[in-house]
């Protein structure tokens, strides 16, 4: 099992400096199996589905990040 987490502090909206988007935290994690040369992986992201933005060009058109997510690996 492997836990890991990511800081992002506020950051501006656009170019301008006219708005911030709110800084946020979010936690991952995987689960995996292991065996000789064999290895089975499943990550987890955004456990806690902390509602997040990856950007914006105005206060009006910001773009939220994918919500919690399982992926094989």
């Amino acid at each position: 099992m492997g836990v890991g987490g990511r800081y992002y502090s506020s950051q501006s909206g656009d170019t301008y400096n006219t708005f911030d988007l709110p800084s946020y935290g979010i936690v991952d994690t995987a689960l995996y199996y292991e065996r000789d040369d064999f290895r089975v992986q499943v990550n987890f992201n955004n456990v806690f589905d902390k509602r997040h933005f990856v950007g914006a060009m105005t206060p009006c058109t910001c773009s939220p990040a994918s919500r919690s997510t399982s992926v094989p690996a």
